[in-house]
């Protein structure tokens, strides 16, 4: 029985030209075996069917959360917009309701780092120029204080952190809400400039009118005569002492309450004179969603030196009532 030799062969094209007509089957022995190789993951394709689950190059190679913008998906948002305006709908249309693409999650942290801020504001590009025509109202950020606490103190929303690791894998509840809330109000505004700069005046089918950067906010109600007194003045978050809540101080003064970064101290992040300015002025009306009222009362927490938490850091307890 005559051996097979199975050889690879990588053959190098020189840069002063091809080799193509250097070898042919008259320079190998007889019996050697000419042939061509294939890995699964390159060619095969059907990456989702009959059951295959993803690999590692899956993870490795796709560009989930970059790349080039998926037409279909425009497609499909375009057609639902001009069919809500063909019925006489005009569409409020938020960019951001706690969905970023798992992919940023897992490359960065999501909006625990810096770079979400570019990324929101290319993300926001896109739909500004493709909608831009049939889209007279915007909102950039939905209820971005509760999504902070939400995700990021009770992990009761995604990404699901908190610092109890009897219901969160990971997290901080001591300094990650502060650090989204402050990289959402930069993604905010960075947006809300970028549709100033470069779309306003420029797409709308109707007169022009200026786009309506919302930042979403929770009202919470109280009454002082009902409620502690002491606690409904805790409530600095959304009514400071000097009026200025936690996320609409920044949007109005260009930086946070006095008594917020005095109570959250070095765990609070800093603006710095460009940011306050960018954030300051950067929304033109405000949302208000009232979902109940809620009964205020001041508590005295024993603060965790090493893990105070943004429940902690109010001083009160809420009960809700009256759900609407």
């Amino acid at each position: 029985m005559n051996k097979i030799l199975m050889v690879t062969i990588f053959l190098a094209l020189a840069s002063s030209g091809g080799c193509g007509n250097v070898y042919s089957r008259k320079d190998f022995p007889k019996g050697f075996s000419f042939g061509a190789g294939a890995s699964a993951y390159q060619w095969e394709g059907a990456v989702d069917e009959d059951g295959r689950k993803p690999s590692v190059w899956d993870t490795f190679v796709h560009s989930h959360g970059r790349g080039p913008v998926n037409p279909k998906g425009l497609q499909f948002y375009k057609n639902f917009i001009e069919l809500l305006v063909n019925h006489g709908i005009q569409p409020h249309v938020t960019l951001y309701h706690y969905d970023h693409p798992q992919y940023l999650e897992n490359e960065y942290g999501g909006w625990l780092n810096r770079k979400s801020i570019e990324d929101f504001t290319a993300y926001a590009d896109v739909c500004f120029r493709e909608f831009g025509n049939h889209v007279k109202f915007w909102t950039t950020i939905n209820e971005a204080n509760i999504y902070t606490i939400g995700g990021y103190s009770d992990g009761l929303l995604p990404p699901g952190h908190c610092s109890s690791r009897s219901k969160c894998s990971s997290g901080n509840s001591s300094t990650e809400p502060y650090i989204v809330g402050h990289n959402l109000l930069l993604a905010h505004a960075s947006a809300s400039r970028l549709y100033k700069q470069k779309y306003k005046g420029l797409l709308l089918l109707q007169a022009p009118r200026m786009m309506r950067s919302q930042f979403k906010e929770l009202k919470l109600s109280y009454s002082d005569g009902e409620s502690d007194t002491k606690g409904s003045k805790k409530l600095f978050f959304l009514k400071s002492k000097t009026n200025r809540p936690r996320m609409l101080g920044p949007l109005t003064y260009g930086d946070y309450p006095d008594e917020m970064k005095r109570i959250v101290g070095s765990r609070l992040p800093v603006f710095t004179e460009e940011e306050s300015a960018l954030v300051k002025g950067s929304s033109d009306f405000v949302g208000v969603i009232h979902y109940l009222a809620a009964s205020v009362t001041s508590v005295t927490h024993v603060k965790s030196q090493r893990d105070p938490g943004f429940f902690t850091d109010m001083g009160i307890s809420m009960k809700g009532r009256n759900c609407l």
